[in-house]
């Protein structure tokens, strides 16, 4: 190749390198700089012209210094001739005003006219670590974030984990709706002035907030505020403070000397969901700690977010908390009320009937007689369907509060089956409807059970069963031993339940549409609450046009 080929080319490779964005240098066997490109130039800090003829050290943190010389030793009298970028670990720069960073790095060896050359190929991973790090915060806030849904709980994760891992001191402002704004709640690290935390800590009562605090929940953009003065604090935070009101100009606070920490560096993150805001956290550093960076910003709109989802979640669970307790007083005082009054009901109706009786002992019953004695008996019907409704709503509430009363005794399964297939027997009766007690007299099982709540169970269970069956079809009740435990399974040959409804049958107040008007959804929880308070586990199998199986387990003690 041509001499002027060999110079073209040479200073093509040079301008190649010159203008690389990553940091290109070479050195000599002394390890001194004799190349640093453009590219180191940027990340360094240092002009070329400075460097060149400096030893490597100047580029490296003073700890790393010797552990590093002797790496470069070793390579360099190695076999290998090069070594690829991301095949060693992680090593660290130093920037010309002290700073480090993380970097990556690679080594090519060459011999030039018979003097061996070191090149490194060195790349800035600062911003990359930087963005690993606030994904790896955000997973560890969010961790912590939902461990709970109490919102007292919820701030306290938050507060606690900002001082260990961002700031000085951390205070909360949070917005609670119809309630107010609960003021500033402050956390603080360790390693935090203590006069300083007196001093925030006397911050803490509502009051007015600044129009730069109003401006950034409005916007929804976060605000990073440096080199503040002790002074400034006052109008910074988003309510009313002792400074405010008591800080002279001569720097005291109702007598006391204010704290001198130097200047403070703020970032004012606003929480809030995608559409409301939630509240405001107030993060400061103090001068002995590096000011909060600009890298801060991006992640403070992503953390501002999910800590607002998490105390709206909160938020939603006291008030569905605070509903289920409304809920459960208008229960209780609908059930007292109405008591009364069915009471006199049931009274009045034994006196009509016991003196129809008395009127009817000495002759036949009249056309007249008859109709009187259908509406009496309409009317205790219907009475005795509000003593079972007001019931049914006790027993769920009783369920609830974990106060379910078992009186347990001995019982034989086949003679509970049959008490409740006798209960039912009228109604499957009307639609000739056959009753089966599937268990024969001489495989009978007892189980430790209270006898009236497992009535309660067969009687529920079979009803259903009853009602969903065709004419002149057939329910059948069996039990069997099996695996430690008692299986009653209750077979019907009614239409089925499809598979989304499946899941949902044993909810309170939940019904199917295609059970419209019969009873409020509450007979299956009130089965599922019995016996799971026994000990076992209730379900169904069911599949359309096929029919329908509800089984319920009962521990099998031995008896």
């Amino acid at each position: 190749m041509a001499q002027d080929t060999v110079d073209a080319w040479d200073a093509r490779f040079a301008a190649i390198v010159e203008m690389a964005s990553d940091a290109i240098i070479s050195v000599d066997g002394d390890q001194r700089i004799i190349l640093f490109n453009r590219g180191a130039e940027d990340i360094f800090g240092w002009a070329s012209e400075e460097i060149v003829g400096q030893p490597l050290d100047a580029l490296l943190p003073p700890r790393h210094r010797s552990i590093h010389r002797e790496h470069v030793d070793q390579f360099g009298a190695g076999p290998m001739d090069a070594r690829a970028m991301a095949r060693r670990r992680e090593v660290a720069g130093v920037r010309r005003n002290g700073e480090e960073f993380p970097a990556e790095a690679s080594l090519v060896r060459t011999d030039v006219n018979g003097r061996a050359t070191l090149t490194v190929l060195l790349r800035d991973i600062s911003h990359r670590r930087q963005r690993e790090d606030r994904q790896r915060f955000l997973v560890e806030v969010s961790e912590v974030l939902f461990r709970s849904l109490e919102l007292d709980q919820t701030l306290e994760a938050f507060g606690t984990k900002a001082v260990e891992s961002l700031a000085d001191h951390c205070g909360l402002y949070t917005l609670a709706g119809s309630e107010g704004s609960r003021g500033i709640q402050w956390f603080h690290s360790s390693t935090a002035d203590p006069e300083l935390i007196q001093l925030l800590n006397g911050s803490t009562r509502p009051g007015a907030t600044s129009e730069i605090v109003r401006e950034i929940m409005r916007s929804g953009r976060p605000r990073l505020i440096q080199d503040v003065e002790i002074g400034r604090l006052p109008e910074l935070l988003p309510a009313a403070s002792p400074l405010r009101r008591d800080m002279g100009r001569h720097g005291e606070v109702e007598g006391a000397p204010v704290p001198d920490p130097g200047t403070l560096s703020l970032f004012l993150l606003p929480i809030r969901t995608p559409s409301n805001p939630m509240g405001l956290a107030v993060l400061i550093r103090s001068a002995r700690r590096e000011a909060f960076s600009r890298e801060l910003v991006g992640l403070g709109r992503e953390l501002g977010l999910r800590v607002g989802m998490a105390l709206e979640n909160a938020r939603l669970f006291r008030d569905a908390q605070r509903a289920i307790e409304a809920r459960d007083e208008v229960l209780g005082i609908v059930s007292h009320d109405l008591g009364n009054p069915l009471q006199a009901v049931f009274i009045g109706l034994d006196a009509l009937q016991r003196a129809r009786t008395d009127s009817t002992t000495d002759g036949p019953t009249t056309p007249s007689e008859t109709r009187e004695n259908y509406y009496l008996n309409a009317i205790r019907r219907s009475a005795e369907q509000m003593e079972r409704l007001i019931r049914d709503l006790l027993e769920v509430r009783r369920m609830e509060e974990g106060h379910l009363v078992l009186r347990k005794a001995p019982r034989s399964l086949r003679g509970l089956v049959s008490e409740s297939l006798a209960l039912i027997e009228p109604l499957a009766r009307v639609k000739s409807v056959a009753l089966v007690n599937g268990i024969p007299a001489s495989q009978d099982l007892e189980a430790l059970v209270d006898g009236d709540r497992l009535l309660q169970v067969l009687s529920n269970l079979v009803g259903n069963a009853v009602k969903h069956t065709p004419r002149e079809g057939r329910v059948m009740v069996s039990a069997l031993r099996e695996a430690g435990e008692i299986r009653i399974s209750v077979s019907d040959q009614g239409s089925g339940i499809p598979p989304e409804d499946l899941v949902r049958i044993f909810d309170r107040f939940w019904r199917a549409e295609s059970t419209q008007g019969r009873g409020i959804g509450l007979g299956l929880a009130i089965a599922r609450g019995i016996v799971q308070a026994h000990g076992g586990r209730i379900w169904a199998e069911s599949a359309v046009g096929r029919g329908s199986v509800f089984h319920f387990s009962l521990p099998c003690p031995g008896i």
